[in-house]
C-alpha cells in the first residue's frame, strides 16, 4: 500500500533540502524558504540586473514559443527571433498585446492574409510588421528557432 504525503512533505524528502530544513517541513507541513534549498542563495534577483525591455523580450521569447498550435508559434517564435534584439520596450508590449490574442487560429488567418484584420488588431503597428514578416517568408518557416538565436 502505498501512502500519499502532501506536496510539501514529498518536496523535502528531495537530496538536495538540508536534514533539518527537511524535518521543518515535515513538522510544520510546508515547503522551506529558499535559503534551506540553497544557502548560498543571492538576494538579488536575475529580474533587478534586468532593464524592463530585457525582461519584457525574454517574456515574449517565451510567449511566442508556447502560443498553443505550432503555426502560431512557428511563426511568432521565428519573428521575434529575427526582431527582438531591435525592438524597444514600447514595440516589445505592442508585440505581448498581440500574444495575448486568445484564438491562435484567427491570429493565424489575420497574419497570414486569410481573413480581414479586425480593427483593433490592425491599429497595433506590431502586427502590420508581423503580417509583412510573414508574406516575406513566404511559407519559408519549417521550424522554431533555437533559443540560442533569440538572443
Amino acid at each position: 500500500r502505498c501512502i500519499r504525503l502532501p506536496r510539501s512533505l514529498a518536496a523535502a524528502s528531495t537530496p538536495h533540502f538540508s536534514s533539518l530544513a527537511r524535518l521543518a517541513a515535515v513538522r510544520a507541513h510546508t515547503s522551506p524558504p529558499i535559503s534551506a534549498i540553497r544557502p548560498n542563495h543571492q538576494s538579488r534577483s536575475l529580474h533587478s540586473r534586468l532593464s524592463p525591455a530585457d525582461i519584457a523580450r525574454k517574456r515574449i521569447i517565451y510567449k511566442s514559443r508556447k502560443r498553443g498550435i505550432l503555426e502560431v508559434d512557428l511563426i511568432f517564435s521565428s519573428f521575434v527571433s529575427d526582431s527582438a534584439s531591435t525592438l524597444t520596450l514600447p514595440q516589445l508590449l505592442l508585440l505581448e498585446e498581440l500574444l495575448e490574442v486568445s484564438n491562435d487560429w484567427d491570429l493565424f488567418y489575420w497574419a497570414s492574409g486569410q481573413k480581414p484584420v479586425p480593427d483593433h488588431i490592425n491599429a497595433n503597428p506590431m502586427f502590420a510588421q508581423l503580417a509583412q514578416y510573414v508574406k516575406d517568408k513566404n511559407n519559408l518557416i519549417m521550424r522554431m528557432p533555437d533559443l540560442e538565436d533569440s538572443k
